[in-house]
């Protein structure tokens, strides 16, 4: 626009009441971060014993940080070990030598020269036998090119180029960070970083990696890598290591833009680590590997699933992720979190919806801003609708295994929430709206804890 002849520019930010941009979302992309980290971290104890972090911590970006530093002296201390005391192996070569200094003749080779007719004036007699004037010289050497080494220098350069990429970053490239704040973490982390660099460096100058070419072993299950106790000590570190830094893999991207996935992330990731709080986790599809490096399955169409196992009573139970309910009489369902406990005929709906209602007759008719109708209508469809086949009916569909279904939705206002029309509703039928958001998750923690104790699963 134009104000007396001179251009004037303005600029229009608009904030939802669901979510703060500027605190929540922050927030629930942190907390997604690190909780896909600790999951991570907790795959790699089960997998390395030797490099197991403490299966309840939770770190944060900060604290993943520090995570790497103690594993990188970790990894250097082990990378040393191998270069002080590297895997030798015995090379063989055979050079034609003229037969009078052959010192060993390689008996083989010789048999396949005498096969083929020896050039005229090129033979000499022994004994009335025609023997080529050169014959094959066998020397023995030891020698540190063997896949084992060239696998300890591959993993040193990929640990050294990743700490390079991050010593030369400058953001996340995350438009929506706080870029004061990032270039801060950077400008700290850097020179740790940059001495980091040089340690590797350093250990790459060793005499046993001169002239190797770095290379992936064609089989992880050499005996040198799996009993040697340096070498399988350090691969061992190394994967951790490097599947830490590459944390990444096509299915959860951090940075994600579409805030109503993020959310539904957040409350799964959220749901796990309350359910670890209290059980050990006994089997996962949420966290793989993958050629050495660790995926995060977690997308909207793909169910995850993360059981747990209650130590006193050694009862299961399992969390779900985008489960898809078919064979249906009606359509088929697909709430985003169902806790299912023991067996399948006792499922509790826990379904994310990133919708607040919040206008005045809403308000007044149900207490203040909540879930909106039409989710609290798909609670009631999901006890109605997911039904399984009678065991003993061919034919027959058995109901009531949905025990309760909630409607998670983003609100900060837990106090005056309880005073909420559909929050009172859940003591009466099971069925209602809990607020879920970083910092905002007592009532729900408590509602599931209520379902945990009257199932027997807490005490």
């Amino acid at each position: 626009m134009r104000d007396a002849g001179q251009a004037v520019r303005l600029r229009f930010e608009v904030f939802p009441l669901k979510i703060d941009y500027r605190t929540d979302y922050l927030a629930l992309r942190d907390d997604v971060a690190a909780m896909t980290r600790s999951l991570a971290m907790t795959v790699q104890a089960r997998t390395f014993g030797s490099a197991a972090p403490a299966p309840s911590a939770e770190p944060t970006l900060a604290e993943w940080i520090a995570l790497l530093k103690g594993y990188f002296e970790q990894f250097m201390r082990t990378a040393n070990t191998v270069i002080d005391n590297p895997h030798m192996t015995l090379a063989i070569h055979a050079r034609p030598a003229e037969i009078e200094r052959a010192r060993q003749v390689d008996e083989r080779r010789l048999e396949r020269r005498l096969r083929r007719p020896l050039p005229r004036g090129g033979a000499l007699s022994v004994s009335g036998v025609s023997l080529p004037k050169s014959v094959p010289d066998v020397r023995r050497k030891t020698t540190f090119d063997n896949p084992e080494n060239r696998y300890v220098k591959y993993l040193l350069l990929e640990t050294l180029r990743k700490l390079q990429r991050i010593s030369a970053a400058q953001d996340t490239g995350d438009e929506d960070a706080d870029a004061t704040a990032e270039q801060r973490f950077f400008q700290a982390l850097r020179p740790e970083a940059t001495a980091m660099i040089r340690r590797i460096q350093g250990a790459l100058r060793a005499t046993c990696f001169a002239d190797l070419q770095p290379q992936l072993p064609s089989s992880l299950f050499s005996p040198v890598l799996r009993r040697h106790p340096a070498y399988s000590a350090f691969a061992q570190t190394a994967r951790l290591l490097n599947s830490g830094l590459a944390l990444s893999g096509g299915t959860l991207q951090i940075g994600i833009k579409n805030i109503a996935q993020l959310y539904e992330y957040w409350c799964f990731l959220r749901l796990v680590r309350l359910f670890r709080e209290n059980f050990a986790l006994e089997q996962q599809s949420l966290v793989q590997l993958r050629h050495l490096r660790l995926v995060v399955v977690l997308a909207k169409g793909k169910e995850a699933a993360v059981t747990f196992r209650e130590a006193a009573s050694d009862k299961k139970l399992c969390l779900l992720y985008d489960r898809m309910f078919k064979g249906l009489p009606t359509v088929s369902q697909r709430p985003d979190n169902v806790i299912q406990l023991a067996s399948e005929e006792r499922l509790y709906i826990l379904d994310a919806k990133y919708r607040l209602s919040c206008d005045a007759d809403y308000e007044s008719r149900y207490g203040g801003p909540g879930p909106t109708i039409e989710d609290i209508n798909t609670m009631h469809r999901y006890r109605d609708a997911i039904v399984i086949p009678h065991p003993l009916k061919p034919g027959e569909f058995k109901r009531g295994i949905v025990q309760g279904a909630v409607a998670l939705f983003p609100f900060a206002g837990e106090t005056t929430y309880q005073n909420h029309r559909f929050f009172k509703s859940l003591a009466e039928v099971q069925i209602g709206g809990l607020p879920f958001l970083p910092g905002a998750t007592t009532l729900a923690e408590i509602h599931i804890r209520g379902i945990l104790k009257a199932d027997g699963y807490l005490a």
